[in-house]
């Protein structure tokens, strides 16, 4: 998993394939776990990006 620092912390990302971008959000509670399946059916057309929201998944909020 890729991660990029954001002014309020870390957000964890994947990306799969490449070519025009398809990103995919999950909703509250969830993670870019509920997306995985997905994947395999986009990837060899497009470049996919599951992201992890802040405070979900492996994406943390740093408190200040």
């Amino acid at each position: 998993m890729t991660a990029i620092n954001t002014n309020i912390g870390k957000v964890n990302f994947l990306e799969f394939g490449s070519g025009c971008t398809i990103v995919f959000l999950h909703g509250f509670l969830e993670s870019v776990e509920v997306w995985k399946e997905f994947v395999e059916g986009f990837y060899k057309s497009f470049r996919v990006v599951l992201v992890d929201l802040p405070g979900h998944g492996l994406s943390k909020v740093e408190k200040e």
